[in-house]
């Protein structure tokens, strides 16, 4: 049986190499447990994605500030997505719905 981890190691990889077959060049940032799970640049341009398993979730937007205060506090919520306002770069949600990957601007 596998983890959650495991099961979200698995998703992040199959969005990466959706996001490399379109010409992005992607970091998936293992570990670091930070406000985005892969990160894309294609054309100088920078994305930043956050890859949610389902459809479920909430988006709040805070502030870069506001995030890690909630994550040192361990208050992030899991349901939800965290558009970080203070930030230029096109932010994406990523989640699956009956095994369709569907890529949404936040």
């Amino acid at each position: 049986m596998q983890t959650n981890y495991k099961k979200g190691r698995s998703f992040e990889y199959r969005v990466k190499k959706i996001l490399e077959k379109q010409g992005f060049y992607v970091i998936r940032s293992a570990g670091s447990h930070g406000a985005f799970d892969l990160i894309a640049i294609k054309r100088n341009i920078l994305y930043l994605y956050q890859l949610k398993k389902n459809k479920y979730f909430k988006i709040k937007e805070v502030s870069i500030k506001q995030y890690y205060k909630l994550k040192e506090e361990k208050k992030l919520e899991t349901n939800c997505v965290y558009k970080i306002k203070d930030i230029l770069f096109q932010q994406f949600v990523v989640y699956s719905d009956n095994r369709k990957i569907i890529f949404k601007k936040i």
